[in-house]
């Protein structure tokens, strides 16, 4: 059995509004889930003690990532870095490529992650998608799911999430 979980991480920020890896790690590791995506993912992104934030997530947890890229923002606490979304696993990830969603003029721009994961047979892959579509309007997600279907139309024959 494959355990899979999805979070939002807020931008690696708290209820605090303050960049804790360890809580966020402790939650994670709780699921015990094997395969993490993840969502509002700033990288690299250092913590207070100078680390980046996904390596020393990843370390934490034992996991492999990839990370795929939505946008650029300027933020001051994350001036260099990329947003977008993640994946953890405990399987091997074999690749990865971030893709970018149909742009909506007046909306955030998405992206989608796609990583080919090696299962414990050693043979069969298993393709995983990640996304986080726009909130605000529903005509907007389906243009996003649209572009996503282009791409995860590939995988139709073979295992997929």
């Amino acid at each position: 059995m494959l355990r899979v979980l999805t979070y939002n991480i807020h931008g690696w920020r708290n209820a605090a509004g303050d960049i804790d890896v360890a809580a966020l790690a402790r939650i994670i590791a709780a699921s015990r889930a094997d395969v993490v995506a993840l969502n509002e993912v700033f990288h690299p992104l250092e913590t207070p003690d100078g680390q980046v934030a996904l390596d020393e997530l990843s370390h934490r947890l034992g996991m492999s990532y990839a990370f795929g890229v939505a946008l650029m923002p300027q933020f001051a606490f994350a001036p260099l870095a990329s947003y977008g979304n993640a994946l953890l696993a405990r399987l091997p990830i074999l690749a990865h490529a971030g893709h970018h969603l149909t742009p909506v003029e007046g909306h955030e721009q998405r992206g989608l992650l796609e990583a080919r994961l090696l299962l414990d047979d050693g043979r069969t892959t298993l393709s995983v998608y990640v996304t986080h579509l726009d909130y605000l309007s529903e005509a907007v997600r389906l243009q996003q799911l649209a572009a996503v279907f282009q791409w995860t139309v590939r995988d139709r024959a073979r295992p997929h999430l």
